[in-house]
């Protein structure tokens, strides 16, 4: 037998081997024991990222022992999502129906180290808080209905991460999700250039005080954003509203139908 010495986070663990076991099986062996996920580690040996279809004597050319390094993965291509409870009932709605259909073969959930597919409902979860992240999220199709009456999302504190620049309809995204609060401020950046449509975006979103500074999106396509904010009753202030660029007819019927905080709510948009 011989041994692969790993040093993760300063932390020694040798795994035994056979000369021709090839290292993704060793490397599975030490991620299992060690309680890692694959997707989020990498392994290095000579300062080289190691191919898992060598075997043990392959690599090491007939050593009995050799050293490799363990490393985080810097992981951009999932988001965090919060959701909360609402009255005790131990279902939560997660995703929308549209978006869980469109992407469940592509998109994952993980949820305290375990993966599932992508699904409209938790069951029988009884914790006041419910944190998961959505993985594989630069292979998303559509973004359409993605929290469609998802009325528990608490927080969506990374979601700016999203590459949204292929997509061209964010109609009811956010449709009813009442709890959410607010959204990161890297949405101000996002590359909306393609987008038609953003009807009932934010529809009933009650609890929505602000928003980041959206006045820099580029609406120059955009054709229907109808009641986008409707029902937004806590909504006081979007900055520089007055700005967006919106160049061609657009239906913008009910827009702030509702809004009743609002205090720069203009009595239209002006298409330029």
């Amino acid at each position: 037998m011989k041994n692969a010495e790993f040093i993760y986070k300063g932390n020694s663990k040798i795994i035994e081997c056979n000369p021709n076991e090839k290292m993704k099986d060793i490397f599975k062996r030490f991620l299992i024991s060690s309680e890692l996920d694959e997707e989020n580690i990498e392994f290095k040996y000579n300062n080289n990222t190691l191919n898992g279809e060598l075997s043990f004597d392959q690599l090491c050319q007939n050593k009995n022992s050799i050293k490799i390094f363990a490393n985080d993965i810097e992981n951009n291509d999932e988001i965090t999502l919060v959701y909360g409870h609402k009255n005790n009932k131990q279902v939560i709605k997660v995703f929308g129906y549209n978006f869980v259909k469109e992407n469940r073969n592509i998109c994952r959930i993980i949820h305290e180290g375990k993966k599932y597919k992508l699904k409209e409902y938790f069951k029988n979860y009884s914790k006041d808080i419910l944190i998961i992240k959505l993985k594989y999220i630069d292979f998303i199709r559509s973004i359409k209905y993605m929290f469609h009456k998802c009325s528990t999302l608490l927080s969506v504190p990374d979601i700016d991460k999203l590459n949204i620049n292929k997509f061209n309809d964010f109609s009811f995204m956010f449709y009813n999700c009442q709890l959410l609060s607010s959204l990161p401020k890297g949405i101000s950046e996002w590359d909306t250039s393609n987008i038609e449509h953003m009807y009932f975006m934010f529809y009933n979103c009650k609890s929505l005080t602000s928003l980041p500074d959206i006045s820099k999106w580029d609406l120059s396509k955009i054709q229907n954003i109808e009641c986008m904010f409707c029902n937004c009753i806590s909504l006081s202030f979007i900055p520089d509203l007055y700005k967006l660029n919106i160049k061609n007819n657009v239906y913008a019927g009910n827009l702030f139908d509702e809004c009743f905080s609002m205090v720069n709510k203009p009595n239209e948009i002006v298409i330029k």
